[in-house]
Formats: structure tokens, C-alpha cells, sequence
């Protein structure tokens, strides 16, 4: 008798590796089993999921997407995963990524007002700057906090469900670690070598960027900080629990000659295309 998986939930926050693990997850289960949740209206989105026949729900194997915590309500005996990140990189790299993307909503407020990283962390045009990530995974009622307006109890909340709920709490800066332990966690058999997907190129890092301007965004985040230092703890435990270590040397010797190998066909792929 085949046992049939638990069910995952990957709770893609953005702007925090989530793009390279979609495509990892996509990999590992049936696409028929998969419900993507459309990140442009994910609230809608995980409605039409919850309206699915229920022996549709009941066959779906992974619900992936940019979306609050709360889905595992509508598909039974499900887990989480998720990634978390370093707060202060996430928001300078949204900022950039946003500002290299005509097609973002953001986009024209930075434009036509040539708005700086400080004052479009403190302009209020989307709570995902405003402790981003401390929100999706408190839950959908912190979608209704105001900007500037999160809290202790939200923070509370969404250490509670990381701790209760989630199979593994990956960490960005500890990709290549975060990834070995949801293949042993959730028993994947199919490669887990990748290449980066949706980085925002040439931005500048943590410490190339201005003193008040890490400021401004330490203070307009400072419970995602508090929540980042929380999944760290429990990223470190799972970790010693694990037997990964053993097996990390060989999975980043594999996947950097994967990823010199899909840069070489990437090449030869754009000279060809270029002479047709």
C-alpha cells in the first residue's frame, strides 16, 4: 500500500528566496496535486481553493503562493514551509526590484517622485514594508492592522504558528541548509539542484547602504527583526536534530556544477536564438 504524502503548504514570502524554492517544490510532486495561488489577488485566490469539490481539496498535495497564514484550515493534516530573511536585505532588495519593474504597482510612486529607500519604507504605500513578513504569518486578520500599527500580539502569533504549524522554517541566508532539511522533512525524492530565479540583479548589500536609511527601515520593521532572530532559533534546533551536515559539502560541490552547466546552455541557447 503507497502512502500518500502530507500535504504542504509553502508560504512564499516575498523577496525572500521563495522563486527558486517554487520551481524546487514544483519538481517534487504532481502538477495536477499542485494549487498555485495567484499573488496578485491571493485572497480571492484562496477562496476559489476553499470552494473546490472536496475530493478536489482532498487530492491537492502542495498550496504555494504569496498568502497569509491560515490556508492549512481548507486542506486537512497539512504542514508549512516557508522562508524567512534577513528583514533589513528583504526590504532593500523589494525596494530595487520594485524600481526595476514598471509592471509593480509601486513603481510610479518611486518614479514620479524619485522617492529614496528611506522614504519609500516610510510612505505607507503597502504593509509589506511594515513588518512584512510578521503579518503573512500572524494571519489573515493582520491584514487589517494599519500601516505602522503591528504589534506585540500579531508578533506573538506568528512565533506561535511557526513553532506549531511548520514542518520546516527555512532561512534565505541559509539556503542550501533550509533546502536539505525540507527534503528529509518532507521525504522528496526528486532533485533539489537549482539555479536562482527571480534575483534582483545589481542592488546594492546591507552594508553598501546608508546608515539612516538601515535606520528607517529597522524601525519601520522591528518585529519582522524580533521574528527573524525567533525562526533562526528554531532553524538552529531543527538543524541539530538533523543529519544534513554531513551531506552539505556534497550538495553545494553538486549544485554549483549545475548551476556552471545551466549557464552554458543558457549561453549557447541565447547564441542560437540570436542567428536564427
Amino acid at each position: 500500500m503507497i502512502m500518500r504524502q502530507q500535504p504542504v503548504i509553502f508560504l512564499h514570502i516575498p523577496k525572500a528566496g521563495g522563486s527558486t524554492l517554487l520551481n524546487i517544490v514544483r519538481r517534487q510532486y504532481n502538477s495536477e496535486s499542485i494549487f498555485s495561488v495567484d499573488g496578485k489577488n491571493p485572497l480571492e485566490s484562496i477562496k476559489q481553493f476553499q470552494q473546490l469539490p472536496k475530493n478536489d481539496r482532498e487530492s491537492t498535495q502542495v498550496v504555494m503562493g504569496h498568502m497569509y497564514f491560515g490556508t492549512h484550515e481548507f486542506l486537512p493534516n497539512s504542514k508549512y514551509i516557508t522562508m524567512l530573511r534577513d528583514p533589513i536585505e528583504r526590504i532593500i532588495s523589494f525596494y530595487y526590484y520594485v524600481l526595476r519593474n514598471p509592471d509593480h504597482n509601486h513603481y510610479n510612486l518611486i518614479a514620479s517622485k524619485n522617492l529614496s529607500l528611506k522614504d519609500y519604507v516610510k510612505s505607507g504605500i503597502g504593509k509589506q514594508l511594515d513588518n512584512g513578513q510578521t503579518r503573512l504569518l500572524s494571519g489573515i486578520d493582520a491584514l487589517d492592522v494599519e500601516f505602522g500599527s503591528c504589534s506585540e500580539t500579531i508578533l506573538e502569533r506568528a512565533k506561535m504558528n511557526l513553532k506549531k504549524y511548520f514542518a520546516v522554517v527555512g532561512i534565505t541566508e541559509k539556503f542550501n541548509e533550509s533546502l536539505l532539511l525540507m527534503k528529509s522533512k518532507l521525504n522528496w525524492k526528486k532533485s533539489i539542484l537549482y539555479k536562482k530565479a527571480n534575483v534582483t540583479k545589481n542592488r546594492p548589500k546591507k552594508l553598501d547602504v546608508a546608515e539612516v536609511e538601515i535606520r528607517e527601515i529597522e524601525k519601520q520593521n522591528e518585529f519582522d527583526i524580533e521574528l527573524y532572530r525567533y525562526a533562526q532559533e528554531l532553524f538552529t534546533n531543527q538543524l541539530q536534530e538533523s543529519s544534513i551536515e554531513k551531506k552539505l559539502h556534497q550538495f553545494i560541490f553538486l549544485n554549483n556544477n549545475y548551476q556552471t552547466y545551466t549557464k552554458t546552455i543558457d549561453k549557447f541557447k541565447s547564441i542560437f536564438s540570436s542567428t536564427r
